[in-house]
């Protein structure tokens, strides 16, 4: 499933739309555009999580493969950061992770906390 969401759909989209992205630039439309959502775990992995972390890598040599594909339409990727999901209370909790790691995480947890609670003091 891993794999399904993060690089057979935005592989299989892509091409699915290539077409119409391709016909926006040839009709004087603005260019059309493929965006991807990176990880910082492409490129620096976590221990249990080999299938997300492949899947993001495989999703970054993806769009630099359609980018020196697609010469119609633009293909590109942002990598947001470190964002509070679901995934990330995950990992701060994982058992298999190193401490000095799950420290990290549980830091930033605690200071999005206090910036939050600046925010509405103020």
């Amino acid at each position: 499933q891993t794999f399904a969401t993060n690089v057979d759909a935005p592989l299989f989209l892509t091409q699915l739309l290539a077409p119409q992205l391709s016909e926006a630039q040839m009709q004087g439309r603005r260019q059309g555009r493929v965006l991807h959502v990176g990880s910082g775990a492409a490129y620096f992995p976590v221990a249990g999580w080999a299938a997300y972390c492949a899947s993001k890598a495989a999703l970054a040599m993806l769009t630099r493969c359609w980018q020196l594909e697609a010469s119609t339409f633009q293909v590109t990727s942002v990598m947001p950061g470190i964002v509070d999901t679901d995934m990330q209370a995950l990992i701060r909790g994982a058992e298999h992770m190193s401490t000095q790691k799950q420290a990290f995480f549980n830091t930033l947890k605690k200071k999005k906390k206090k910036k939050k609670k600046l925010c509405v003091d103020t």
